[in-house]
């Protein structure tokens, strides 16, 4: 049976949040009347800690989520429970006790006023005379009526869950009940007559906190209040059933007319107003007359005043702001319908003439065609077709005009084989396919164990991808709607390849098959899993067999391409997975191309292109799951391979060490602890001290001067300043030696960067708002340029100590308050890690957003090899079956920690500064721990890569991180047209990261341009890039 959490931490769990950020909308019960009193009141604390919802009858919480109200953001409950929902999460930390079945509550958000109770009664003598205190009044937590007793029958009527008055300074209400506790009644009430309408009231103070902050995006303001009438967003709106006003762009609408529909009497209960007649996004406030009437928020589609279509505003980087003195529009006069043509535009500058298609902007007065990319127009589906319609492409001022006619549709369908329409560019989405046979991935074959291996493979880098079972093809389009010129995937990738032995039988809703569309879009094929055939480019009848055995491989000449990424002498090891094994063909051949092979002449990996068709397909004939070295390796450039080097997303090499607690000192195992004792109860605590510090700012300093492979690294200081107010540490020589300039001729501290770890290292679970403050604040202030003045110094990130506070919605409110927008979670702890390089935004507290960091077995409280190798096997000497050495336990950590950096983990380890004590190794001169750990990892790294490492700083790693993260939650959709460029689109404005694009941020990575490209997000907003040239 598992710990008792303490029920006055906030510990609601990470699915439960995840749930109650994603929606507005909720139905919630009414406020209760008061109960009436009691001559003998119950013995509600006793009620509260013997609640108990298992037994015959009862229904019991299995998780938080059972406990929490899945919709409704500051959801207004007037009580709890809620049979159908529960507590408000914003409200106040909720979880469910699994032991008892139990949900508990406390609700400390004074904002939330249907929630909160003030529950003390003041007692000027509670504290002496002089101060005073509340004292609990558990009454005042219990003063509702509900339809029936608890289910247990130890309540009596009135109570179907108990509450006491045990928060914050015995003056906030926890509470505790069943999922299957009956909903409250709640008798209606009278509301005004349409005639009796009183003048409309200022914004009361019972508003909705987000009500009143509701704002929009420049692109969906409204400009009046007739933007607000039936414009998609909410429809029926009429002003004789309210008032309707546009107030700074946004639409805003009091339901005060009981005679029309969606009139609701909200009692308070900002919940009931979800329900009213919107249909998409808005926000519901029961802040209108007597706070019983609904009033709406939202933000309208403005339709277009215009019927002119013109692209985006193109991005360009380094605008030109020229005039041409002329502009000549020069391409086919004919297009035919669906299919597009590519014009471009030239512009006369003083007699020269220049390209200036991609800085233009191109309209065409007609709705039967567009311009989504600059230059390509996309004619309509119209059976008539159009003559004579104009296009114009303008660039500062200076236009040029041009005429195409557009054929009306065939009668006649295309031949069978040919595309369904011509067109001049075929552009695609820039998403994979990811297509597999079993709905059971892990007991069907080898080829579908892979499916996770590729989902690790595209997720790491960010590329978008849809996963599909091989049967359910037919429910889908390669082409868009059928017969246009936008095909739906940039490549396709198959777990099996021998699904059904070739392309050809993956047709889908239309009838076009994959092998057609690989052939009219240039779609690139990878079959991750396959036996060797004639189909991938062995020959006809290869003598294959298969094997579990071993095979160790090298890169072909061909391959060094594909992977160049990989240091070509690296032995590339098939291991624990079966292969499918046969001879390449003669090499060089002009289709087979086979890119790893081993001693005997296998070919483990072939690109074959079809000679009569041109498609082209990547096979690799072993299995693989997201953990095997080799899958690891491989997986970029066979992504990277399929993409052609274009896509959304980018990998890089990290490394990102915290050295926690820099200035304080840690708890030490030594080795002569006996195992099992607790780590802080070993009597032991080490220090840095001057010597250690000049050793790992040599040791910094040779990695920033080194190898462009290491040159980038920086590790960063996570201190605790109450170290170095003298006191704590008396003689101190760190914190001089910080800043002095010895040894090597410039302040110490910029060898380094720095992260707040908090003034004390202070546990925030349970701290309270002025005590969080504090220890965020006081350990900011000595940063400054008037104190320390540290040179790289994150403001805005933090690491708590313990990682705690993450729950705390007070010491995240106070975090947050200071500036503090990044810190970080634990990847061992569960919900606090979603994997594929994403983070998460705080579940109470959304101006902060969460790191993931990995922890490792280099342990906190180890400062010296033989006080590593001491604990390490305290705790791992049985997993291994005998004690390790040191250079065991470094060879084995430094594989864990290489892992993450070949997959192209963002993540950051956590080390702690007892892991900086210098010490002598005879024959090599002074080391520490960490710097023995790196020098490992360092070595194997370049055995295996050759490109370079990165280690950006915490505020900026968090920003990549939300950048990776927003590609899916801002539903980024990118569009190319090969030749010409990329057009993004996204819902929300969204710093989009690409790679084979110039862009904002360029930089070159391994040969390939990496870059963000900023979209401002909403329906109308989209933002064009020009191609890059490869």
């Amino acid at each position: 049976m598992r710990a008792k959490r303490r029920l006055d931490a906030s510990v609601a769990s990470t699915a439960a949040l995840a749930t109650v950020v994603v929606s507005l909308t909720a139905t919630t019960s009414p406020p209760m009347m008061m109960a009436s009193a009691q001559p003998n009141p119950p013995d509600y604390q006793k009620m509260y800690r013997e609640k108990n919802c298992k037994g015959p009858g009862k229904t019991p919480c299995t998780s938080d989520t059972d406990c929490v109200d899945p919709l409704g953001l500051f959801g207004g409950l007037a009580t709890i429970p809620d049979g159908e929902g529960g507590a408000p999460i914003e409200c106040g930390w909720s979880y469910c006790d699994e032991d008892k079945g139990v949900c508990y509550y406390g609700a400390w958000n004074t904002l939330c006023s249907q929630t909160f109770t003030a529950c003390g009664d003041w007692d000027p003598n509670r504290d002496g005379a002089d101060k005073g205190g509340f004292v609990k009044n558990d009454g005042k937590c219990n003063a509702r009526v509900t339809a029936k007793g608890d289910s247990d029958g130890n309540l009596p009527p009135e109570v179907a869950s108990v509450g006491v008055c045990n928060g914050y300074d015995n003056n906030e209400c926890f509470y505790a009940w069943c999922p299957d506790d009956t909903l409250p009644t709640f008798p209606p009430t009278s509301s005004p007559k349409p005639t009796d309408k009183p003048t409309p009231q200022p914004t009361s103070a019972f508003s909705h906190p987000a009500y009143d902050r509701y704002k929009c995006p420049q692109n969906n303001k409204c400009a009046t209040k007739e933007d607000c009438k039936d414009d998609g967003f909410m429809k029926g709106v009429k002003e004789e059933c309210g008032t309707l006003e546009c107030d700074k762009g946004v639409c805003r609408f009091g339901l005060w007319n009981s005679n029309c529909p969606g009139f609701v009497q909200c009692a308070n209960t900002h919940a009931l107003c979800y329900n009213g007649p919107q249909e998409l996004d808005y926000l519901g406030s029961c802040s209108g007359y007597s706070n019983n009437e609904c009033r709406y928020a939202w933000c309208p589609n403005v339709p277009a005043k215009t019927t002119t279509t013109t692209t985006t505003t193109p991005y360009v980087p380094g605008k030109d702001n020229r005039k041409p003195d002329f502009i000549v529009i020069n391409g086919k006069a004919e297009v035919k319908v669906n299919g597009n043509i590519k014009l471009t535009a030239k512009g006369s500058f003083s007699g020269k003439t220049e390209d200036i298609t991609t800085k233009a902007t191109w309209t065409v007065l007609s709705d039967k065609a567009k311009f989504d990319f600059p230059g390509l127009l996309q004619a309509g589906d119209s059976d008539t077709g159009a003559s004579g319609i104009t296009v114009k492409a303008e660039m500062n001022g200076a236009s040029g005009s041009y005429s195409v006619k557009i054929l009306p549709k065939p009668t006649n369908p295309p031949l069978t084989g040919d595309p369904p329409v011509e067109c001049d560019v075929h552009q695609f989405k820039m998403k994979v396919l990811v297509i597999y046979q079993s709905e059971q991935l892990d007991k069907v074959r080898g080829a579908e164990k892979a499916v996770p291996a590729i989902q690790r493979a595209l997720g790491y880098i960010g590329v978008p991808y849809d996963l599909i079972r091989q049967n359910y093809i037919d429910r889908i389009e390669w082409i868009e709607n059928g017969n246009s010129c936008t095909g739906n995937y940039q490549a396709v990738i198959v777990s099996d390849g021998g699904l059904k032995w070739q392309p050809k039988g993956f047709k889908d809703k239309n009838g076009v098959n994959l092998d057609q569309y690989a052939q009219w879009w240039g779609a690139r094929i990878v079959n991750w899993f396959t036996w060797p055939s004639v189909h991938f480019g062995w020959s006809a009848n290869p003598p294959a067999y298969g094997t579990a055995s071993d095979f160790k491989c090298k890169l072909t000449q061909e391959g060094e391409k594909v992977f160049d990424y990989m240091n070509p002498s690296y032995t590339i090891k098939l291991q624990y997975v079966w292969n499918q094994v046969a001879q390449a063909p003669p090499q060089p051949d002009p289709y087979a191309k086979c890119l790893v092979t081993d001693p005997a002449g296998n070919c483990h990996v072939m690109i074959y292109t079809d000679p009569t068709t041109g498609v082209e397909q990547l096979t690799m004939t072993f299995g693989s799951n997201e953990y095997t070295r080799h899958n690891i390796v491989l997986s970029y450039g066979i992504v990277n391979w399929a993409t052609k080097g274009q896509f959304v997303g980018f990998r890089r090499a990290y490394i990102r060490a915290d050295m926690d607690d820099y200035f304080i000192d840690d708890d030490i195992f030594t080795p002569d602890t006996p195992c099992g004792t607790p780590t802080d109860s070993t009597g032991t605590k080490w220090r840095m001290a001057q010597e250690d510090l000049d050793a790992v700012v040599t040791w910094q300093k040779g990695l920033l001067e080194g190898p462009s492979m290491t040159n980038q690294v920086e590790i960063d200081m996570v201190y605790n300043a109450i170290g170095t107010n003298g006191l704590r540490f008396n003689p101190d020589s760190l914190t001089p030696r910080t800043f002095d300039t010895k040894p090597h001729g410039k302040r110490n501290e910029k060898f380094f960067r720095w992260i707040s770890h908090g003034w004390d290292h202070l546990n925030e679970d349970n701290t309270e708002y002025r005590v969080a403050w504090e220890e965020v604040f006081h350990n900011q202030i000595v940063a400054r340029p008037d104190e320390f003045d540290f040179t790289k110094f994150a403001f805005d990130a933090m690491v708590t100590g313990q990682v705690s506070g993450l729950k705390n919605p007070r010491f995240l409110r106070a975090a947050a308050d200071l500036g503090i927008r990044y810190l970080v979670s634990d990847t061992s702890r569960p919900g606090e890690n979603p994997g594929d390089n994403k983070g998460l935004y705080n579940w109470f507290e959304d101006r902060i957003f969460m790191i993931p960091r990995r922890p490792n077995n280099l342990f906190y409280n180890v400062a010296l090899r033989d006080e590593w190798v001491h604990e390490y096997n305290c705790i791992f000497g049985t997993f291994w079956g005998r004690p390790l050495k040191l250079n065991e336990i470094i060879d084995f950590e430094a594989e864990m920690l290489v892992g993450y950096m070949l997959r192209g983990e963002k993540y950051p380890w956590m080390f702690h500064q007892a892991n900086m004590r210098v010490y002598d190794v005879e024959g090599v001169g002074p080391k520490f721990l960490l710097e023995e750990l790196f020098d490992t990892v360092f070595a194997k790294f370049a055995s295996i890569y050759n490109i370079d490492i990165t280690s950006p700083a915490m505020d900026d790693l968090g920003r990549d991180v939300i950048s990776h993260n927003e590609i899916e939650t801002h539903k980024v959709e990118a569009e190319l047209a090969p030749g010409i460029g990329l057009l993004i689109k996204s819902e929300r404005r969204t710093r989009t990261p690409l790679t084979g694009f110039d862009g904002e941020d360029n930089l070159e990575y391994n040969k390939q341009n990496q870059c963000y490209v900023t979209v401002e997000g909403g329906s109308a907003a989209r933002k064009f890039v020009p191609s890059k040239v490869l």
